[in-house]
C-alpha cells in the first residue's frame, strides 16, 4: 500500500543523499529524474561519439561554429557539378591529374596544350582501332587517322593501308625553297629533298650536296647537273662519267631492258650515243646516233610476230637508184665497200647514164629454181659464165639438156621468119626458118634451102629438084686426097 504524502510547500528541500527510482529511457513524464536517467540519457544522445566530438561545443567547431552551417552546405552542394553532368560555369583545372575512362568528348572550341618539355599528346594508347578524325565546314574526314588500317587520310574516307599518309587531292608547300624531305633511318641516313629551288623543280641529294636531277624553267630535263650550259637546245641534258648509263630500266639485278648511254671518250663522236636493250645474255638491239643498230632476233615490220631475221608484210623499196651505182644488197659481211660483186645484188649503170640496171652477183655461180616446197634448179650460171639448162654442170658456154624429151629448145619469131646468128672473128652466118631450113653466111645473103617438101636448094631460092644447085662455077665438084683405090 503506498502513503501519499501531498507537500504544502514546493520549497522542500531533497536531502542529497535521497534515492529515487530510476525511470526507463523511454519515459517522457514529469517524474523525478535519478543521475542515472540522466546519464543514461546523455549517452544515448552522444551514441557512443569520438571523445572529440562528444559535447556540443566539439560539435560546434567542427561545424565551423557556423550558425547558418546548414545554409552554408546547401551553397557549396549547388557550386558542385554532379555525378549525372552538367554546364560548368568557369574553367576546369586538373593540375597534374588525368582524365581517364572517358567515352567521347565533345569541345565546343580548341584544344591547347601547352605541355612541358618533353611531353607528348597520346591518342590511342592503349592500342585499339579507335579512330581519330576531323572534320571541315563540308568534309567529315578532312582529317582521318585510321587506327585499323595503320593509315592517315587527308581528304580520304578510307585511306589506303599499302601508305602511310593517303591525300586526296592536292599538297601545297610554299616558302624560300619549298620541298619535300625524305630521309633513311638506316645506316647510310641517306636525305633527299624534292621541291622547287631557284625557279626549277629539282630532286636534290642533300647528304651529297648535289642535285642529280633537274627540270629548270625551259622544261629541260637536267640529269647530273643544274645547268643546261652548252645543251641549252636539249630537252635531255647529262654530265658525268660518260662510260655509263644515262636512262637506264631494270627488272632484276644484271637485266636491263632499256637503256640510253653514251661509252665514248668525245662527246661529239655520235657513234657512241645509242639506245640499247639487253638481259643477262647480252645485248638485244642498239641503235646508236649515227643512225648504226643492231638486232639479236626477229625484227618485224608490218607484223608483230615475226618469223625470220626480217619479216615484212607488204612491200619494200631498197631505193639504190637514188643511193647510187654499185650499192644495194650485199649477203657477205665485210663485201660492201670492196670486193662488192662476190655474192650481192646491186643497182648498176650499164650504159653510163644512170644506175638503173641490176646486176646479180655470185663468186660461186647464180641458179634459178621453180617449183614448190623442194629446190628444183632449172638453170644456172656458173662462176666461169657458162649457162647450163637442165644441167647443174654445163660443159660449154651454152648446154641445154632437155633429158628424155626430144625437143630440146625452140626458136620462135612473131614475123615471117626466126633466125639464129652465128659469129665469129671473120664474120657472121645465119641458120634461119621461113616454113623451111636457110643458110646463109652473112646477116642477109641465102646460100642454102632445104624446103618443106625435102628438097635441097643450093644458090638457088626457088627449089625444083631434089637437089638444086645453081651458080656459075663447078656445080659439083667431089675430090679426095686419098690417091689409091677407094679415090674419087
Amino acid at each position: 500500500m503506498v502513503t501519499k504524502v501531498k507537500l504544502l510547500d514546493s520549497a522542500v528541500a531533497i536531502p542529497s543523499a535521497a534515492t529515487a527510482t530510476t525511470q526507463s529511457a523511454s519515459d517522457n513524464s514529469t517524474k523525478l529524474a535519478t543521475t542515472a536517467y540522466v546519464t543514461t540519457a546523455l549517452a544515448n544522445l552522444s551514441d557512443s561519439a569520438p571523445s572529440t566530438l562528444n559535447t556540443l561545443n566539439e560539435l560546434a567547431a567542427a561545424l565551423g561554429d557556423d550558425a547558418n552551417f546548414s545554409t552554408t552546405v546547401t551553397n557549396s552542394i549547388a557550386a558542385k557539378l554532379p555525378l549525372a553532368g552538367g554546364t560548368m560555369s568557369g574553367a576546369l583545372n586538373m593540375g597534374s591529374q588525368n582524365i581517364t575512362n572517358a567515352n567521347r568528348l565533345t569541345l565546343a572550341d580548341g584544344i591547347t596544350d601547352t605541355g612541358q618539355a618533353g611531353s607528348a599528346t597520346v591518342f590511342n594508347e592503349s592500342g585499339s582501332t579507335a579512330d581519330f578524325r576531323i572534320e571541315s565546314d563540308s568534309n567529315t574526314h578532312m582529317f582521318f587517322l585510321d587506327a585499323g588500317q595503320n593509315s592517315v587520310g587527308i581528304n580520304q574516307s578510307q585511306p589506303s593501308s599499302s601508305y602511310a599518309l593517303d591525300v586526296g587531292g592536292q599538297i601545297r608547300s610554299s616558302g624560300n625553297a619549298p620541298a619535300l624531305n625524305l630521309r633513311e633511318d638506316d645506316s647510310s641516313n641517306q636525305h633527299w629533298q624534292i621541291g622547287s629551288y631557284a625557279g626549277a623543280f629539282a630532286v636534290r641529294d642533300v647528304t651529297g650536296s648535289s642535285y642529280p636531277l633537274t627540270i629548270d624553267s625551259s622544261g629541260r630535263l637536267l640529269a647530273g647537273t643544274s645547268s643546261a650550259g652548252a645543251r641549252a637546245a636539249h630537252t635531255l641534258a647529262r654530265t658525268g662519267s660518260f662510260a655509263a648509263e644515262v636512262i637506264q630500266q631494270q627488272t632484276s639485278a644484271g637485266a636491263s631492258v632499256l637503256g640510253l648511254t653514251y661509252d665514248g671518250a668525245a662527246p661529239n663522236n655520235t657513234s657512241d650515243y645509242f639506245i640499247y636493250a639487253k638481259d643477262t645474255a647480252g645485248i638485244k638491239h642498239l641503235v646508236r646516233a649515227n643512225g648504226d643498230g643492231y638486232f639479236a632476233g626477229d625484227v618485224g615490220i608490218g607484223t608483230s610476230s615475226p618469223t625470220e631475221k626480217l619479216h615484212v608484210e607488204g612491200s619494200v623499196v631498197i631505193d639504190a637508184f637514188n643511193a647510187g651505182n654499185e650499192t644495194g644488197i650485199f649477203f657477205r659481211e665485210g663485201f660492201s665497200s670492196s670486193n662488192k660483186y662476190n655474192h650481192s645484188i646491186l643497182a648498176y649503170d650499164h650504159n653510163g647514164s644512170s644506175s638503173d640496171g641490176i646486176s646479180i652477183n655470185a663468186y660461186d655461180g647464180v641458179s634459178f629454181c621453180t617449183g614448190s616446197n623442194s629446190r628444183q634448179e632449172r638453170m644456172r650460171i656458173t662462176g666461169d659464165g657458162s649457162v647450163g639448162i637442165g644441167t647443174t654442170s654445163p660443159t660449154n658456154t651454152f648446154h641445154v639438156n632437155s633429158g628424155d624429151a626430144n625437143n630440146v629448145a625452140r626458136f620462135e619469131s612473131t614475123d615471117t621468119e626466126a633466125r639464129i646468128q652465128l659469129k665469129d672473128s671473120t664474120g657472121t652466118a645465119y641458120i634461119a626458118s621461113r616454113n623451111d631450113l636457110r643458110f646463109g653466111n652473112d646477116t642477109t645473103t641465102e646460100r642454102m634451102r632445104l624446103t618443106q617438101a625435102g628438097k635441097l636448094g643450093i644458090g638457088a631460092t626457088t627449089v625444083n629438084a631434089l637437089l638444086h644447085l645453081n651458080g656459075d662455077g663447078d656445080a659439083i665438084r667431089v675430090e679426095s686426097t686419098n690417091s689409091g683405090a677407094g679415090g674419087a
